[in-house]
């Protein structure tokens, strides 16, 4: 995430839509976005933008920590947005 931080420093989050049951399960959808800064990885820095939806699915144990955490986006458009045509 670090990395993620440096190469776009106006990251923004918003999320969207919060569900969780009562065994600790939570869905988050979410839209980040941000102006690319620094190289990052294979995506060489040209000022471009991007927003996309996130979903991620994680577990709060009953001390109200996270213990697992999965996220899910569009990786090729991501990448497009950011005008990297090499898809990995």
């Amino acid at each position: 995430m670090s990395d993620t931080l440096r190469a776009v420093q106006d990251l923004t989050t918003a999320v969207t839509s919060l569900r969780a049951d009562p065994d600790g399960n939570v869905a988050a959808e979410a839209r980040i976005g941000g102006t690319q800064a620094r190289d990052f990885g294979i995506i060489k820095c040209t000022g471009g933008r991007y927003e996309l939806p996130h979903l991620f699915l994680f577990h709060v144990t009953g001390d109200g920590l996270i213990d697992d955490i999965v996220g899910y986006w569009d990786n090729v458009a991501w990448k497009r947005q950011l005008g990297c045509l090499e898809i990995d």
